[in-house]
């Protein structure tokens, strides 16, 4: 699993980061990615038949 932040102006990503591995799951691995289009990226090229991607967070703006 990757993610990603989709905009953090003024808020450092790695800040960003900290407080969602606060939430994971004991046994949840996520890599986190500080370029938005690359982890959404590696999340396509890695997904298999039945696998659910999701990209939340940008609504109408493009990434």
């Amino acid at each position: 699993s990757w993610a990603t932040t989709d905009n953090p102006r003024s808020e450092a990503q790695e800040q960003i980061f900290d407080d969602m591995r606060e939430g994971i799951v004991e046994g949840g691995e996520i890599d986190f990615v500080l370029d938005r289009r690359r982890a959404i990226e590696l999340s396509l090229k890695s997904a298999q038949p039945g696998d659910c991607v999701l990209i939340a967070g940008k609504g109408h703006e493009p990434f």
